[in-house]
């Protein structure tokens, strides 16, 4: 949803709030009114997680932050539903179809365990990057430890390998859409000094909202995930990228509700079709 817009103008001084005025967006005066009919006692329907693990956010920051908000982009516009999950939320993995791990690089041995358990139950593990290539206080691995599950050394293209009922999914880079590279050097938490390359507009120290922007290889990236998972998405939609879904089950009363917001509102849409899962089989 769009965020609500408060303007606020105040007159008089200190203590006085006369002339105070808020005004709302469209969406944030929707909200307000339908909020029980429309979003109250929902669970949110999520296919698929991404996995933003502590050590990996911490210490390298926009090292990851950068291939974690590109995949998340690439969820959010393509309309994939997902959920975000935190370490303390491990024992969480076995509701999704896919986890999907974008360049998650310090991840700890109970995660590695947790995924391998995982995929050979059936789910799919989706990794971009230099991904547990260091354990959780970032010491390198002397191998890496999914690419010894899958029999693979460093594959320089998308690459998917079956394991027990599940499979692993390998993306060696998520391109940046915007355009250029600059180089910084990351010193980890025991010193050691990485070279790394990463998007222009984030040499700053920050990666500024307007260069969220769909990577360049956003069609392979859709397609090695959506291609991959144990069973079908639970909505599919022709809609355009500029708009975003939320898929919101309402257990009590056996429904199934469906958002679509379009982020070009200059720009009228023409029908499309949706494709909904039944959710209370």
């Amino acid at each position: 949803l769009h965020a609500a817009k408060p303007v606020s103008s105040l007159q008089g001084g200190p203590g006085h709030t006369r002339g105070i005025e808020r005004c709302f967006s469209p969406e944030a005066e929707f909200f307000r009114e339908y909020s029980g009919r429309y979003f109250a006692d929902t669970e949110s329907v999520a296919d698929v997680a991404v996995l933003r693990s502590w050590p990996s956010m911490a210490y390298s920051i926009v090292g990851t932050l950068v291939p974690t908000i590109l995949m998340e982009q690439v969820l959010i516009q393509h309309k994939i539903p997902f959920d975000i999950l935190f370490d303390e939320q491990m024992d969480r993995i076995g509701r999704y179809r896919a986890v999907i791990l974008p360049g998650q690089e310090s991840l700890s041995q109970a995660w590695v365990d947790k995924l391998e358990a995982y995929a050979r139950k059936g789910g799919t593990v989706v990794f971009t990057g230099n991904t547990a290539h260091y354990n959780d206080w970032r010491e390198a691995r002397k191998a890496n430890p999914f690419f010894a599950l899958m029999a693979v050394t460093s594959p320089k293209t998308i690459t998917v390998k079956p394991f027990g009922k599940g499979k692993f999914v390998y993306i060696p880079e998520i391109i940046p859409g915007v355009a250029g590279s600059a180089q910084t050097r990351r010193i980890g938490i025991a010193g050691d000094e990485t070279l790394l390359s990463i998007a222009a507009p984030v040499k700053g120290g920050s990666f500024a909202a307007a260069d969220w922007v769909l990577p360049k290889n956003q069609e392979a990236i859709r397609q090695a995930i959506t291609g991959n998972l144990p069973e079908p998405l639970s909505i599919t939609t022709g809609a355009p990228l500029t708009t975003v879904l939320e898929l919101l089950n309402r257990p009590k009363s056996n429904e199934t509700i469906l958002h679509l917001v379009n982020f070009d509102p200059k720009k009228s849409q023409a029908p499309f079709p949706v494709r909904l899962r039944n959710q209370f089989q």
